[in-house]
């Protein structure tokens, strides 16, 4: 018979007390034979590479008139999960970014389909280079891509007829 028993220790240390490095959380499974085997210490995800696409809740409208249009959350090492209402997730997969183009690849989930191209947009710069101004400018934003004929890039459209979806990300 096997059993396995995880320990929160951190969640066991009396309150202000610092944290020891086994603190994080460990694991340990008894076999059959009755020996206890640590399982090896859970590893830390990696913070995103400079200029690419934070981790969080984006939410996401249609512009000019900010229409919402849904959210997608980016996970840590290259998940998402995306949705119509906020928290109720209806597609998951990963994604790819691709720093020199600033494009974002969907893998897996609605996304694969329905947004073959997007862009990571940084705060106040678009990925031509040209300034970034007015709503949601100070905020990271992926653009989705609508209209897959159309050369423009995120902040190259003009008129009334929509290019992208923008996603803004939401504050923490």
């Amino acid at each position: 018979m096997l059993a396995v028993a995880c320990v929160d220790l951190a969640a066991t240390a009396p309150p202000g007390a610092p944290a020891s490095p086994s603190a994080a959380t460990a694991a340990t499974s008894i076999a059959s034979s009755g020996q206890v085997t640590p399982s090896p210490e859970p590893t830390q995800a990696e913070p995103p590479a400079a200029g690419s696409p934070p981790s969080g809740q984006y939410r996401c409208y249609l512009v000019p008139n900010y229409i919402y249009n849904g959210y997608v959350d980016l996970g840590p090492a290259g998940t998402y999960q995306a949705g119509f209402t906020l928290g109720v997730p209806t597609t998951s997969g990963s994604y790819v970014f691709d720093s020199p183009t600033r494009l974002i690849r969907w893998d897996g989930g609605s996304y694969a389909e329905n947004w073959p191209m997007a862009y990571y947009v940084e705060p106040h710069i678009y990925p031509d280079g040209s300034s970034r101004e007015g709503t949601g400018s100070d905020r990271p934003t992926i653009a989705l891509k609508v209209d897959q004929s159309s050369p423009l890039l995120p902040g190259q459209e003009v008129g009334g007829n929509p290019v992208y979806v923008y996603c803004y990300l939401e504050p923490a």
